[in-house]
């Protein structure tokens, strides 16, 4: 069985690489009847695959591997996948809060990205209300939202959360500084 996982991996790897390829989405699915697999037999081609059609840009046909799933295979990780695949895309908002909303279990990941797609929606009062929430954060929760407040140019706010952060690093110094930049400060 492993050498089975290994080449779904090293295809679904091939099919990142090939991405800007019109047929990529007929090969992924041709790739997945070549080996008859179904998901009794392994979860983690099912995974890899719902995996490769998120890097892929091919949302749709993950959210359809994805809903698929009996909720006992779909864990942490395939939860924040989806999620990611959304963030990404333009109209992704509604569906990944969907989806964030629905989920078992949430980890560091999880909000993380909820507050990268509330910014990238101009939803920076929700990113803040979800930062509010987390129950732990990392320094890349606090520049997420440092970077969203100064973006948005509320400098002042993204300043006084610099200030706050209880670690900080080069990349949150760099955001700070930027923020300042844009916006003339």
């Amino acid at each position: 069985m492993r050498g089975e996982e290994e080449r779904w991996h090293r295809r679904v790897n091939g099919a990142r690489a090939q991405r800007e390829d019109d047929t990529v989405g007929v090969w992924v699915q041709k790739d997945e009847r070549l080996h008859g697999l179904t998901k009794a037999d392994t979860a983690h081609p099912y995974l890899e695959l719902k995996d490769g059609y998120v890097k892929c840009g091919m949302i749709t046909s993950a959210r359809e591997l994805f809903d698929s799933f009996p909720s006992q295979m779909k864990n942490l990780r395939s939860w924040n996948c989806m999620i990611s695949g959304y963030v990404v895309v333009d109209d992704g908002f509604t569906l990944a809060w969907e989806l964030f909303n629905e989920m078992p279990d949430r980890d560091l990941v999880s909000w993380n990205l909820m507050i990268r797609c509330c910014i990238k929606n101009g939803k920076i009062d929700l990113a803040r209300t979800l930062f509010d929430r987390m129950p732990e954060k990392d320094v890349i929760s606090w520049a997420k939202l440092i970077d969203g407040y100064a973006k948005s140019g509320n400098i002042n706010t993204a300043r006084h959360l610099f200030d706050e952060m209880p670690q900080r690093d080069i990349i949150s110094c760099n955001i700070i500084m930027a923020g300042y930049i844009q916006n003339g400060g």
